[in-house]
């Protein structure tokens, strides 16, 4: 079997493995009335009916949540949202016209009509609005986040960054910022300033904002590592790896090293360095000694290594 259909056999296998959990956590009418949907949030709900591409169903959803919750800025993202999945950004922009010009002081109304704008790439039309959101509410984070697109867009890269750096004082556990900002330095052609500002929060201790820097650059890694390994290049796909571990390690965030040390494992695995693979699963238990793939990894490795050392009973 070729690495790449190593690669797609484990993906298969992941797709299966959430296919079955979704069934199993669909609501159906056999179910009790206290099902998993029902414990579900209107907004997890509404970003539920996105992912499933029922659009209509995801606007009545966020619509009902901003006439409750008049400033509820994640509701007016997920209205245009929900029209952008149903190619209706026109209908959206008439929407949030005739909202902000009933309600000339509603800033989330301003800030959707600039997003809008943006999802439609009309980006120089946005500024306006978006920027009249700000002013009528300083705190708005997500407007001062779109802006700072709209502004990558125009290749005005360092206000760009202020306004994006704004919204991430104003909200620092919204990670979707940080890749934002990340990217922006991407296009600034500086993307080393990224990680230099996670070290800098990583030693200031400022350890809530460094792990959503580190967040990403994680998974950032980790899409690298994919797309090494699709690509045959297995040794790349591991130091990359590594580099995920390294990060996870560094902002203690448990789910991720765990991950890591299993992908790692895996990787290990498949490259015959079999006494790796084996140290990177036992880590995996020391972590977390309830995971089972892991020790059915390890009890596999075990047949293969003769050396004594490695014969140890679980």
């Amino acid at each position: 079997m070729t690495r790449l259909n190593s690669f797609c056999c484990r993906l298969s296998a992941l797709i299966l493995l959430l296919a079955v959990t979704m069934v199993m956590t669909a609501p159906v009418a056999a179910q009790s009335p206290h099902t998993e949907w029902d414990k579900l949030s209107p907004m997890q709900k509404g970003e539920i009916y996105l992912l499933r591409k029922k659009p209509a169903q995801a606007l009545d959803t966020f619509r009902n949540i901003w006439r409750q919750e008049p400033h509820n800025h994640y509701a007016v993202r997920g209205i245009v949202r929900a029209y952008q999945v149903a190619d209706q950004l026109d209908e959206s922009q008439a929407f949030f016209q005739k909202f902000v010009n009933d309600n000339p002081e509603a800033a989330p109304a301003w800030y959707g009509l600039g997003y809008t704008y943006y999802q439609m790439g009309r980006y120089p039309e946005s500024k306006v609005p978006l920027k009249r959101a700000v002013e009528l509410d300083p705190n708005l984070a997500l407007a001062w986040n779109a802006l700072g697109a709209a502004l990558t867009q125009l290749k005005d890269y360092e206000t760009a960054v202020k306004y994006v750096k704004r919204a991430i004082g104003l909200h620092p556990s919204e990670v979707m910022f940080f890749r934002n900002l990340k990217m922006i330095y991407q296009r600034k052609g500086t993307p080393q300033e990224f990680e230099n500002e996670y070290r800098y929060h990583l030693k200031s201790g400022n350890t809530a904002v460094a792990k959503q820097y580190g967040l990403v650059m994680a998974q950032n890694f980790r899409q690298k590592s994919f797309s090494e390994y699709a690509g045959g290049n297995q040794r790349k796909a591991i130091e990359l790896t590594r580099e995920m571990l390294q990060v996870y390690m560094e902002i203690n965030h448990i789910t991720g090293v765990v991950a890591a040390h299993f992908s790692l494992g895996l990787l290990l695995e498949e490259a015959g360095a079999l006494e790796e693979a084996h140290s990177e699963y036992r880590e995996v238990l020391k972590i977390n000694p309830n995971h089972l793939q892991a020790r059915e990894k390890i009890r596999a490795l075990e047949e293969k290594i003769t050396d004594p050392i490695f014969l140890i009973s679980f």
